[in-house]
């Protein structure tokens, strides 16, 4: 009768393993040099944080305008720094009594001239950007994916005067402001609709002042391209805010018509599509 025989030493052969390599697990080669293993990455199914990215788009574009400042600030200085270089250079070559820069040169002389229009420089609306941008140029993305529904955009328009836009007592606020057009754009859901507005003016003291005074809403494009007719005569989520010079706005509803100033989806509805439309602004800085 053979002896039984006890467990096999991992490390003699016929153990049905290699070897094992000194500092490494048994039956597994030595990883490759210069060649880790690669991490398998999560792909995230979460739809956008409109707000999120719009705040880190600012936050972008204030580190952006820093770095430019910082950078004329700085050139501005070495500048000058040459030419109090230069001037000082000049005066040790005349008599020692000449003070510099005592005698105004021609060009700093009073001008007879006539001055620019309103002190602009001569610039123009022309080189304004959002003079001739309009609802298609502005609200671009063709479906937007608000708290857990897919609103798509049936309409983009604009208007001018302001006041074609809005209902309940705003156009009068826009025009005292001297708003000069909106951007309208209309996005629908299975279940809400929402009017988003963005309004322009000359400066963004007259945003604010428009903002502080803000009454009324933008009204609600329904009833038409394939849109429920929601929010006409009743009570509806309404937003507004400001970036630089313009004044963004939302009207948000069911699209059963029914109220949305305490409908939870629609005020959702509405915050979201406010939050798209500020990343779109903040692009444009």
């Amino acid at each position: 009768m053979s002896t039984p025989q006890g467990p096999q030493d991992p490390q003699q052969p016929g153990y049905g393993y290699p070897p094992a390599q000194p500092g490494y697990g048994y039956g597994y080669p030595p990883p490759q040099e210069g060649y880790p293993p690669q991490p398998h990455l999560p792909i995230s199914t979460q739809e956008p944080d409109w707000l999120a990215l719009a705040a880190q788009q600012e936050a972008a574009t204030k580190r952006r305008k820093r770095r430019v400042i910082i950078g004329s600030v700085l050139g501005g200085a070495a500048l000058l720094a040459g030419a109090v270089f230069v001037a000082a250079n000049v005066a040790q070559d005349k008599d020692s009594d000449t003070v510099v820069g005592a005698s105004p040169s021609p060009s700093s002389a009073p001008s007879s001239g006539t001055p620019s229009p309103s002190g602009t420089g001569g610039a123009t609306s022309s080189a304004d950007p959002a003079a001739t941008m309009r609802g298609s140029d502005l609200f671009a993305a063709a479906t937007l994916p608000i708290n857990g529904q897919k609103f798509v955009r049936k309409s983009t328009s604009h208007e001018t005067p302001c006041w074609k836009a809005t209902e309940n007592g705003l156009g009068a606020v826009l025009d005292k402001n001297h708003c000069t057009q909106v951007m309208l754009g209309t996005y629908t859901s299975g279940s809400d609709s929402v009017t988003v507005g963005v309004m322009v003016f000359p400066s963004a003291a007259d945003a604010k002042a428009a903002e502080a005074a803000f009454k009324g809403r933008i009204t609600a494009v329904g009833g038409k391209s394939g849109v429920p007719d929601f929010c006409g005569k009743v009570s509806c989520a309404v937003t507004h805010a400001v970036h630089g010079r313009f004044l963004y706005s939302t009207t948000a509803g069911p699209n059963s018509g029914s109220a949305g100033e305490s409908d939870s989806g629609a005020i959702a509805a509405g915050q979201g599509i406010a939050a798209y439309a500020l990343s779109r602004l903040i692009e444009m800085d």
